[in-house]
């Protein structure tokens, strides 16, 4: 090997090892963000939140219940003694966006001012659920049409709403999306409303929107209603309802065999009946005729089938109490009846089938279930039942589900309130109490089961309830058993704080029993304060009350209840692990912690942060701003945090008042955290901000709220099972909304219940440190290019002159 290749070999060499050193510098960091990039590329394909321009969001679940992208123009017809005028207005863009979600029927607001005027107009969408697909169901206008755009000279408000039942912009409910970029015209009063370019999805429950079902334009020569079922009266519809119906019927074949018939209701048939809201009774006759053979079908047209529903209202409830039918044995369903010709009647009665608060209510149920006297069985699928103020207005329709209907007769344990005679608390439960005790040198342990024949006794206050079970065990000893439960309510949750026992060694004693008390708790049979229901049957709470301990099952839980109809709750149900309740390991430092079903806080943060909030101010055109601070539990303010821990995506809610005494609405901050196996960062920030007039004076949108998101960040990026710590300020926009935050210290995805002392902090200049490898290794390999160029410069003289 002569000296020009030994000389390149050495330069090669060099090349390499400076080109690895430059790569590995920062090698984690860099590979860390290709393989980021390339995630990020994959996610460019797929629908995201911000693919659209009006958004909604559940103020429960933080999710998105409703998303489309919609053109919208509104054409409004006023006239006078002299002119005939027409005025347009196009829904822009940035219009604020506002409305609610629930499981049935969900509302979109869409809000904006025309130029030159400080006067709000609206458009209102309610969207139903009929169980299989959602549709729009009507459109409401609140439009100002000023003086000098419009005929109307003075300036007058044109408020008007669309026939009900519209059923535009079908698609499945479970994973669907409506597209279509015809136009549909839809008349509001004396108003026309175009509507063009629809991208919708609707009462969306999952978080990923990524991939929905597409469902193309409605084909409106078939397009069904969603209440087949109307009853009207002088004044309009006063009864609506849909269902998949269909019976059962046994019936005796000639030849003595017993066999059944399917009878299914038609969606297209006579309804008939009666309605009188003021006495509270509603009857809706369906009608049709049966399905029958050329042999019956000469008079087929005066015989008919009939199902009668009726329905009764009283000052607490609405509900159906009976329902009947007559069905014709036609030769077609009843093959070989020995009746054949005849009529079979059923007759079935209810306390509360279907049931709604009296007033403006709604029943869903997705399946109902029942044999009528005689072993007729109906069933019922896909049930909206509006039985009266079919009228009022849908979006503020009390929802109420069969699966979620509770009523006194379902508790085993009541406490009534003296004054008013409801019932506060309420309890289902299977109790068992095991004593401990000695007998001379034996060790002891006996059970016993709290009757549901037990006496139940307490009281009925504001912030702190009791109730007590008693229950003898012998008719010879009348001395009582006692569990009494201890229970407290804070800001957000009703909770048993303590549990109270007396029972007897022996159920022949009546001189010597065991007496003791539980520890303080807060997590006992928890739910929502206000208007809550703990539900708990797959795990066993066992509670040690000194030498007796309790183990209680199968539980239902109302507390601090106030109304005489118990439904709607909200629901919460236990978690499904069945280790009972273990102490909440210590996160002192952390004023915000969601703590995730194995007791370990998975988010653990203490840091400051503010939110500037511009808003419009009445009667002007000036804008102004209100700085929040997000307070920490000991601020004395309602503050409530919680949020979810999954494996790959986390959030923590930070929930508060900020003026109790002004409102009691919420505020809501939803952080979004993500794990890509190295790191986890917050990847975007949802805020939900209360207008009240204390903290926003002369807001124009007084009691209304502001919903905002941030765009997809990368903040606060730190190696998993590390503390990320900042002093340094961090402002990220929301819209319009700036939300700071400072003085960090955060932690996501623990999986350890103490939290650990490793720490990363943040640096000034993250771009720059980030690329110190590069810059480097840049400089490096300059300078041996510019060695090499000068190395092979002169071997090449040098070869010349040798003459090669």
């Amino acid at each position: 090997m002569n000296r020009q290749q030994l000389g390149l070999l050495f330069v090669s060499t060099l090349i390499v090892i400076i080109s690895a050193t430059s790569r590995n510098i920062n090698g984690q960091g860099l590979a860390s963000r290709s393989e980021n990039k390339n995630v990020m590329n994959a996610e460019e394909t797929k629908l995201t939140k911000k693919d659209f321009l009006y958004v909604v969001n559940n103020t429960i679940t933080t999710l998105p219940c409703i998303l489309t992208n919609m053109s919208i123009t509104i054409t409004t017809n006023t006239t006078n003694d002299k002119n005939n005028a027409n005025k347009t207005l196009s829904v822009p863009v940035n219009a604020t966006v506002g409305g609610h979600c629930s499981s049935v029927i969900s509302e979109m607001k869409l809000i904006w001012k025309e130029n030159n005027t400080d006067k709000e107009n609206t458009i209102k969408f309610t969207f139903i659920n009929d169980h299989e697909n959602f549709s729009l169901f009507s459109i409401g206008l609140n439009i100002y049409l000023d003086k000098n755009n419009s005929s109307n000279s003075t300036g007058d408000w044109f408020n008007a709403t669309s026939d009900t039942d519209l059923r535009l912009f079908v698609a499945p409910v479970t994973n669907g999306i409506y597209k279509c970029e015809r136009k549909e015209e839809v008349k509001v009063g004396n108003a026309k409303i175009d509507i063009k370019n629809v991208s919708l999805i609707a009462f969306y429950k999952n978080g990923d929107i990524s991939a929905p079902k597409e469902e193309q334009c409605s084909d409106k020569k078939n397009k069904t209603p969603t209440f087949p079922y109307v009853l009207r009266d002088k004044n309009g519809a006063c009864t609506l309802a849909r269902m998949s119906i269909s019976l059962k019927i046994p019936y005796r074949k000639k030849n003595m065999q017993n066999d059944t018939a399917i009878i299914k209701v038609p969606t297209t048939l006579n309804v008939s009946g009666a309605c009188d809201s003021s006495k509270g009774t509603s009857t809706m006759l369906l009608k049709w005729n049966p399905e029958v053979s050329k042999t019956e079908s000469t008079f087929a047209n005066n015989i008919t089938n009939t199902i009668i529903f009726y329905l009764q209202r009283d000052n607490i409830e609405s509900h159906v109490s009976v329902i009947s039918a007559n069905i014709f044995i036609d030769e077609t369903h009843f093959k070989d009846a020995q009746n054949a010709g005849e009529f079979i009647q059923m007759l079935a009665t209810f306390k509360d089938l279907f049931s709604t608060p009296a007033k403006n209510g709604i029943h869903s149920c997705s399946e109902k279930i029942f044999t009528s006297i005689g072993g007729i069985t109906v069933t019922m699928r896909n049930v909206l039942l509006v039985a009266f103020d079919a009228q009022q207005d849908f979006a503020s329709k009390q929802v109420i589900d069969c699966e979620r209907t509770y009523f006194e007769r379902d508790f085993t344990y009541i406490v009534w309130r003296n004054d008013t005679g409801i019932p506060c608390t309420l309890a289902r439960m299977s109790i068992d109490a095991t004593v401990l005790y000695k007998k001379g040198d034996s060790q002891i342990n006996r059970t016993l089961n709290v009757p549901s024949t037990a006496v139940v006794s307490g009281n009925c206050g504001n912030k702190s309830s009791e109730m007590t079970l008693s229950w003898s065990e012998s008719e010879k000893n009348s001395t009582m058993n006692t569990i009494t439960f201890h229970i407290g309510r804070n800001e957000t949750n009703f909770f048993v704080y303590q549990v109270a026992a007396t029972v007897y060694y022996d159920k022949n004693d009546k001189k010597t029993a065991i007496q003791g008390e539980s520890y303080s708790m807060q997590d006992l049979f928890s739910a929502s304060g206000i208007n809550g229901l703990y539900n708990c049957t797959g795990l066993s709470h066992e509670i040690k009350v000194d030498d007796i301990h309790l183990n209680i099952t199968n539980v239902t839980f109302i507390a601090f209840n106030t109304k005489e109809y118990l439904n709607p709750k909200e629901v919460t149900e236990c978690p499904a692990n069945s280790g009972g309740h273990k102490p909440i390991p210590s996160v002192v430092g952390y004023p915000y912690v969601v703590i995730n079903k194995e007791n370990v806080p998975c988010i653990a943060a203490n840091m400051s942060i503010s939110i500037k909030v511009p808003y419009a101010t009445k009667g002007t055109s000036t804008t102004r701003q209100t700085t929040l601070i997000v307070p920490e539990s000991s601020s004395g303010k309602k503050m409530n945090v919680n949020g979810t821990c999954e494996n790959e995506k986390s959030t923590m809610n930070l929930i508060w008042t900020e003026n109790s005494e002004v409102n009691s609405q919420e505020n809501k901050v939803t952080i979004n955290f993500v794990n890509d196996k190295s790191n986890y960062f917050i990847q975007s920030m949802n805020l939900s901000i209360y207008l009240d007039d204390h903290t926003f004076p002369e807001a124009n949108a007084i009691g209304s709220y502001i919903n905002v998101t941030t765009g997809k960040l990368d903040i606060f990026s730190t190696p998993l099972n590390n503390v990320y710590k900042c002093s340094d300020k961090t402002s990220v926009n929301a819209q319009n909304v700036v939300i700071t935050i400072d003085k960090v210290s955060l932690i996501a995805f623990n999986k350890a219940k103490n939290i650990t002392s490793k720490s990363v902090n943040c640096a000034n200049t993250e771009s720059t440190d980030s690329n110190v490898g590069a810059i480097v290794g840049g400089i490096i390999g300059g300078i041996i290019l510019v060695g090499i160029i000068g190395y092979l410069g002169v071997m090449y003289k040098r070869n010349r002159g040798y003459g090669v």
